[in-house]
């Protein structure tokens, strides 16, 4: 019987294992400049715009979802 080495026998597992460091070291890194900035104080305004932003967005996302939800059972709102 031919022996299989162990490169080919564990070749997706390595792959992955090394897929799976690689990322994690990218977002340590990220990660630690992020943290970095908002020690200095430079990304607080642009998360208060985030903040402004993500509250505009989700506002007019429930503004359309309720009438839709009210439709779906049978209660129409609305002009017709």
């Amino acid at each position: 019987m031919k022996k299989v080495s162990f490169l080919k026998k564990n070749g997706l597992s390595l792959a992955l294992a090394g897929l799976f460091l690689v990322f994690w070291g990218g977002q340590s890194v990220t990660g630690w400049y992020v943290y970095n900035k908002e020690l200095k104080g430079d990304l607080i305004p642009n998360m208060v715009q985030l903040k402004e932003q993500f509250a505009l967005t989700a506002m007019g996302f429930i503004s359309y979802l309720i009438p839709n939800m009210v439709q779906l059972k049978g209660v129409h709102v609305g002009v017709r």
